[in-house]
């Protein structure tokens, strides 16, 4: 036995100080020996007791176990009880002094002093009145409260006697899943360099802490410990529930550079010596435990180094096993109790030193024996899926036919994890109908769960490829969804057709970034130069283009201050300055730089449909972003509209014509940009109406911001007859928002009954005798009603009318019908590319689709021998499914379906 005791004495993990130590354990252990006749203790009893001894545990001893550095006076709230974040960083002390035995000593970490007061102790770290509560943890002679964690009784911890109320049943599982929490784990991912707190996350906030000088490092599955100091050391103080008369199990996952000598994974400290340890020990895993009869009782397994182990050891007061990776290794059979002792749980370390030289990770401690399932599914680990869908592209459809895809979702968890559930999320394509969405979804682990994923176009959509966004995100493990698309081909339609994006809506990057119609590149002999910016418009619109600097400035300094625009004030915004003014970059001579103006090209529209008749074949208008400080868009956006010139039923068709004609060029390409410059040239050009003001085209310039303000609103430029400059008109077809509600409204509406349903009405700028029509108005995404309206038909083709009404939720439309971009495309709103809207008075669904309209109207012209794309219609409420849901629906503005 001495021989033994010599041996382990020796060995190389001791230090010059640790040997005096163990010289003094050799002799006491000489008492020991003598009994073991008599005890039932084995010959190797006396090497087992040195395993489990520690020696005095003093402030000395544990004075490397720091808090985070940055402390306040008394202490930093959350750092290590009783240690020292008081004594390091503000008042309150780094010890206590311990009043029966005299010296200074730790009292949250010393086992059996006469005054320790629970968990930090009067004057203890965490500050200068203790560790959160004189007398005890986090309260009064109890955890979280006087008595017990919670209340009386406690859910979790009693608080007096310290057990377990929840049982072996338990809430949480220890993997996520059902069944018990243990009563601590440690997984190491919120290991912070700034930071020596380590959170428990079976939820039971038994907070861990480390050295400042445990390294934070890559563990099995996140983040793990490597203790790189002989100091190093992390430990859970002691709690009321870690008591063990049931048995105890305790589990990590080890990476051990080295297995020779003794290192310490797991030690619960017992006065001088330890109720359990688990160990490296001489090339061994092994797990001793100290019963209250006095014996030690070990069971032990081969150690492998440079590999991650997962080790696991249980007692249930009749047999101890040993676990690696979740298979029973080693047992042996002793009827007894561990002995309970005061004091905290050492992990990596102890008082002799004796470290693990490797990683430490996901540390498991129950005070009760787990079952061999359970401990099978403490080694699950946890990998990202992946996703593969088949086919990654349908083939070349028709527009409106569904097509389905095979999603395959594969985990990569090992198989002692449970099934993990996903939810599947598409991404808003508008539009198009993707079913399911959502859907949940369990996948086994290490196994794959299929998904059918059915996407449909609009009837109407136009020839492209839609790239359909999918992601699936996991319940239980955030930061670990995987994304993926499937791509959507619709083919060209058959016969002649008009092309939404080549001739309507214009929002390629290959056009609105036009590497020199969209700048200027300093060569103002090229034509193209600038050709589709706002500076260069400005100047086709100015008297001169040497006014269109002054002409601009004027045109937003009008934010600056209130406006009289017919008879109404409409209120200064001053963040214009800022925001816009100021950041407008000038020339040498003060004046606005146009040829850098901060505006961004969204799209180019094609407005044919408007108000065909003679001196007027519609409108051509361009659509910016007004970008902000850095160069980021603003919700801020100006709309430049210009008539197409028509005099004739010719000229008109010519105009339909040449828009169609935009199609046959490649696209995109310089040669589409070439014939689409060359349109926009007869309406936007210099001169291209020399009977209207400065010969422009111009008919207003529009503007939606929300940017300089808390309201969205909407204003009007119009060059004036008479110093041609750009001034704020009042709004057409919208009054002033003080007439909503109103019976003035409602006399209105029901005497331009038949001309607000045809579209055709004018909003005056005076009703009997008031002014009537808006100077600006605010859009807070409300429709228009009239006290009295007789026909609700009426109301409704009124309010789509007004400026407000047409970007509200009369159309499902929030703000903007063309969105500032980020990168790639401008979004079209849900207006625009279809959706179904409920009126606000009766709840009749409508379908909307103003881009089909808009097609319709210039396909009778371009194609009228093929027949136009349908019109929208609302889609068939559905039918209840068997899983609950409901077939067909209505869409609505996110893309989803009500």
């Amino acid at each position: 036995m001495r021989s033994s005791l010599r041996s382990f004495c020796n060995r190389s993990a001791f230090t010059a100080t640790s040997s005096v130590r163990c010289s003094i354990l050799f002799l006491a252990m000489g008492a020991v020996s003598c009994s073991s006749a008599d005890d039932g203790r084995g010959p190797d009893d006396a090497e087992l007791q040195a395993l489990l001894h520690d020696g005095k545990l003093s402030a000395a001893a544990i004075l490397e176990v720091r808090s985070s550095p940055a402390g306040a006076s008394g202490g930093t709230a959350g750092g290590p009880p009783g240690v020292a974040d008081a004594g390091a960083s503000g008042s309150g002390g780094a010890v206590l002094t311990d009043a029966s035995t005299g010296p200074v000593v730790d009292a949250a970490m010393t086992e059996g002093g006469a005054t320790e007061a629970g968990f930090a102790g009067a004057g203890g770290g965490s500050g200068a009145g203790g560790g959160l509560g004189a007398g005890g943890n986090f309260g009064s002679g109890g955890n979280f409260g006087s008595g017990g964690a919670f209340g009386t009784g406690g859910s979790v911890i009693d608080g007096t006697g310290g057990s377990r109320t929840s049982g072996a049943g338990g809430t949480f599982a220890v993997d996520g899943g059902p069944g018990s929490a243990p009563t601590g784990r440690w997984d190491f991912d919120s290991c912070n360099p700034d930071r020596t707190e380590l959170f428990d996350s079976s939820f039971n906030n038994h907070t861990a802490f480390r050295s400042v000088s445990v390294a934070c490092t890559e563990g099995i599955e996140g983040q793990g410990l490597s203790f790189t100091s002989v100091k190093d050391i992390a430990y859970v103080p002691d709690q009321p529930d870690f008591t063990f008369d049931r048995g105890v199990t305790v589990a990590a996952w080890v990476h051990p550079d080295r297995v020779d000598a003794t290192r310490t994974i797991l030690r619960k400290r017992l006065t001088d010596t330890s109720s359990f340890v688990l160990l490296v020990h001489d090339g061994k895993f092994q797990f001793v435990v100290l019963l209250k009869s006095g014996r030690a009782i070990t069971v032990a397994s081969k150690a492998m180094p440079n590999v991650w182990t997962h080790v696991a050891a249980t007692y249930d007061n009749s047999t101890l096993r040993l676990f690696l990776n979740g298979k029973q290794a080693a047992t042996l059979g002793a009827t007894g109790v561990i002995s309970t002792g005061e004091g905290p749980v050492f992990m990596g370390n102890d008082i002799f030193e004796r470290r693990l030289i490797g990683k430490l990770d996901d540390v498991v401690f129950e005070t009760q024996a787990m079952s061999e399932s359970e401990i099978a599914a403490l080694t699950c680990l946890h990998h990202p899926a992946t996703v593969l869908a088949t086919p990654v592209s349908s083939p070349p459809l028709t527009a409106g036919t569904p097509f389905t895809y095979d999603i395959a979702l594969t985990s990569h968890s090992t198989d002692t994890c449970p099934a993990e559930p996903y939810f599947l999320g598409q991404g808003f394509v508008p539009g198009f109908s993707i079913f399911p969405n959502p859907q949940f979804v369990n996948v086994p682990a290490g196994g794959t769960a299929h998904v059918s994923l059915q996407v449909q176009s609009p009837p109407d959509a136009e020839a492209q490829t839609v790239h359909i966004p999918f992601t699936f995100f996991p319940e239980f493990f955030p930061g670990t969804s995987v994304a993926s698309e499937v791509q959507y081909v619709i083919a060209e339609p058959p016969g002649c057709h008009v092309s939404g994006s080549r001739e309507l809506v214009i929002r390629d990057l290959g056009v609105v970034d036009d590497p020199v119609r969209t700048t200027f590149n300093g060569n103002l002999s090229d034509s193209r130069t600038g050709a589709w910016t706002f500076g260069k418009l400005m100047e086709n619109v100015a008297p001169t283009p040497g006014d269109a600097p002054q002409m601009v400035e004027e045109m937003l300094s009008s934010w600056l201050s209130d406006q009289s625009v017919n008879g109404f004030t409409v209120g200064a915004r001053p963040a214009m300055n800022d925001l816009v003014l100021s950041q407008f970059p000038r020339t040498p001579d003060g004046k606005l730089d146009l040829h850098h103006a901060p505006f961004q090209l969204l799209a180019i529209v094609n407005r044919f449909d408007m108000n065909l008749t003679e001196g007027n074949a519609g409108q051509g208008r361009f659509v910016f972003a007004v970008l902000g400080p850095g160069g980021f868009p603003l919700q801020f956006t100006f709309i430049v509209e210009f008539q197409l010139p028509a005099k004739t039923e010719q000229d008109v068709q010519r105009w339909a014509e040449d828009w169609h004609a935009l199609s046959s060029h490649p696209f995109p390409s310089e040669e589409y940009n070439v014939a689409l410059q060359a349109l926009t040239q007869r309406f936007a050009g210099r001169n291209a109406a020399p009977t209207r003001t400065n010969g422009s085209a111009l008919l207003q310039v529009r503007s939606n911001e929300i940017a300089l303000s808390f309201e969205w609103q909407l204003r009007q430029f119009q060059l004036s007859a008479t110093g041609g400059h750009l001034v704020n008109t009042p709004l057409p077809l919208t009054p002033d928002l003080s007439f909503n509600f109103t019976p003035t409204l409602g006399d209105f509406i029901n005497a331009n009954e038949a001309a607000i349903i045809a579209e055709t009405h004018v909003v005056p700028a005076t009703l009997a005798g008031q002014a009537f029509q808006a100077g600006a108005v605010v859009n807070n995404l409300g429709a228009w009603f009239g006290q009295g309206v007789n026909d609700n038909e009426a109301r409704f083709h009124f309010s789509v009318n007004t400026c407000n009404g047409c970007h509200s939720s009369e159309t499902n439309t929030t703000f903007l019908q063309i969105a500032p971009r980020f990168g790639g495309q401008s979004e079209l709103s849900p207006f625009l590319t279809g959706t179904v809207v409920f009126d606000p008075v009766t709840g009749q669904p409508r379908a909307l689709n103003e881009l089909n309209r808009r097609n319709r109207i210039l396909h009778v012209r371009v194609c009228p021998n093929d027949p136009p794309p349908p019109p929208p219609t609302v889609p068939d409420a559905g039918v209840p499914r068997e899983d609950g849901g409901f077939g067909g629906g209505f869409p609505v503005s996110d893309g989803g379906f009500g």
